[in-house]
């Protein structure tokens, strides 16, 4: 199994995350490396960069993970998949850590669910720091659509407080 003490975490305590249920609290961020990402283009103009196990919820309410997608499945919100496109980065990756009762959450308006996954090369399998998601202070309540690279570097700077 790998170690998770490899990968960066920070805690949550300000922010709440948007799911298919509302806007649900989490305990925090994990941060870490993972080469191989893919692009998932859909109906819409959606798109997504992840990686091939980011879990991505379909229309039934199952997931598939994102490499197994195939051209024209359908997603959640009726998005169906246009194109998917395999490439290398050494850009981070970004994964929520308990996500309140559903584990599911909105990333560039489409549902995703929960990954936590490690793989054997201890590489995370998630999100791209581009990738935008929709966020409410917990105190104003004030709404918020920003990069998780963003979210992560709030989280980090609360914590140095």
């Amino acid at each position: 199994m790998a170690d998770l003490k490899t990968h960066k975490t920070f805690k949550n305590t300000n922010f709440e995350v948007l799911t298919h249920e509302g806007f649900e609290d989490f305990k925090g961020l994990m941060i870490g490396k993972n080469p191989i990402k893919l692009i998932l283009k859909f109906t819409e103009n959606k798109s997504l960069i992840c990686t091939p196990k980011h879990k991505i919820v379909l229309t039934d309410g199952s997931f598939k993970y994102a490499k197994d997608l195939m051209i024209d499945d359908s997603v959640y919100g009726n998005y169906k998949l246009l194109e998917k496109n395999e490439f290398i980065s050494d850009d981070l990756v970004y994964e929520f850590l308990e996500i309140k009762d559903n584990h599911k959450y909105y990333v560039n308006g489409l549902l995703s669910k929960q990954c936590l996954v490690l793989d054997e090369l201890a590489f995370l399998e998630c999100l791209s720091g581009e990738t935008f998601i929709k966020v409410r202070n917990k105190k104003t309540k004030e709404i918020q659509k920003i990069k998780i690279k963003d979210l992560s570097n709030q989280l980090k700077n609360i914590q140095k407080v």
